[in-house]
């Protein structure tokens, strides 16, 4: 097994994969409050989630707030691949849990201007398999991100607002494996960071909102090193690529009224950036060009919520999801079990003059998807998926 060849393997899987998160590697469950209406809640966002969802709606909060959150997956017992090859066969995904956190700060400074502060993970991955037919070209997969987000927000009249806000992500590749032999085993590792920007727009009276945002696609340079295990350990080097995070434009339509809120929203993805994977080793016979040839997306969201009770503390949240998969059948690989899947939530708030909690369910489907073609690290088959998702988040105004 030559260089060049070992680098393709192995760092195929780790910057070209795609989680069991979300479309693409993107993940969009950040508040349990959103979360529980499917997401659909850029038009409606009325707490310090908004620095994520829709920061203009900073400037109609009151006071400071404070939110902290987490979320947890869980990919279904019926998560499999179907070789092609080998019909009747099937195996099983290592289903894994993943938690992730949230954190979000606002502060209301006059009638006009705002400002607030999140912390998130907007993309990442994790997926692994232990059988042989599938470990030589992805053994485990694992990338996690962290943004910092700060935004102010001001008011124009009395229905528009807009917020600018710098995005600074840091990229942590943690594990991208395979196995070469049963002596050997190759690992990718690194760590990188970007800066990009958002903006957003609002415009809300007593009962109807529309509002929009921006983010910008982020570039992240990682710096790392491939470990090879065994009798090809002389084939272990330094490397350095560049991973092509995707802009993203969120857009929502809302009603509001006195117990019963609805709304519709959509999301485009620019996964369009995402045409190759250059990765430099020192040695121009192991620099690699590896195509990808992603497509933008859309994701569209539904979301309702229920206020129950005398003092309307309570509330009752239910949404629908639709995404579409940014990978081509013939770049689907092991540790990028990506599909169009559609999704059902329920959730759950209280909140009080000071404080609150919001408790989210999500249930995702994956359509069934075959992958075909020759393309390096591809495995002709067929992938079937299931994730559950649950989450919390706490509050406190002052």
């Amino acid at each position: 097994m030559n260089k060049r060849s070992l680098l393709i393997l192995a760092v195929i899987v780790a910057l070209a994969a795609a989680p069991t998160f979300a479309s693409g590697f993107g993940f969009y469950e950040q508040g349990a409050k959103a979360s529980g209406q499917g997401g659909a809640w850029v038009a409606r966002a009325d707490d310090a989630s908004a620095n994520w969802y829709n920061p203009a709606a900073l400037v109609r909060l009151t006071g400071r707030e404070v939110q902290f959150g987490m979320n947890y997956l869980q990919p279904g017992k019926d998560t499999q691949f179907s070789p092609t090859a080998t019909p009747g066969v099937s195996i099983d995904a290592v289903a894994n849990g993943v938690a992730t956190a949230h954190f979000y700060f606002s502060q209301k400074i006059n009638d006009r201007v705002a400002w607030g502060v999140g912390l998130n993970s907007p993309f990442g991955l994790v997926s692994e398999w232990d059988n042989a037919g599938v470990a030589p070209f992805s053994k485990r997969a694992e990338l996690r991100t962290f943004l910092l987000n700060p935004n102010v927000a001001v008011k124009l009249g009395n229905y528009w607002s807009v917020a600018f806000g710098a995005d600074y992500i840091a990229t942590e590749v943690r594990e991208f494996s395979r196995v070469l032999s049963a002596t050997s085993s190759a690992n990718l590792t690194g760590e990188g960071d970007a800066w990009g920007y958002n903006f957003a727009l609002q415009f809300k009276n007593r009962y109807f909102s529309i509002a929009g945002q921006y983010r910008s696609a982020l570039k992240a340079k990682l710096d790392g090193n491939i470990s090879v295990t065994g009798p090809l350990a002389f084939l272990s080097s330094a490397a350095t690529t560049s991973l092509d995070l995707p802009g993203q434009t969120m857009l929502g339509m809302a009603w509001t009224g006195e117990r019963v809120d609805l709304e519709v929203g959509a999301y485009y993805t620019q996964w369009n950036y995402f045409k190759s994977l250059d990765v430099e080793t020192g040695n121009p016979l192991s620099d690699i060009n590896l195509a990808e040839n992603w497509q933008g997306t859309w994701s569209w969201r539904l979301g309702a919520a229920f206020r129950l009770g005398k003092e309307m503390k309570n509330e009752l949240r239910v949404g629908a999801v639709f995404d579409e998969t940014p990978v081509p059948v013939q770049y689907l690989r092991p540790s990028i079990p990506d599909a169009d899947r559609s999704g059902y939530t329920l959730g759950y708030g209280y909140l009080s003059k000071k404080w609150g909690i919001d408790i989210y369910a999500m249930y995702l489907d994956f359509n069934d998807v075959t992958a075909v073609g020759s393309e390096t690290g591809v495995i002709p088959g067929t992938y079937k998926t299931t994730i559950m998702l649950a989450g919390v988040t706490a509050k406190y105004r002052f």
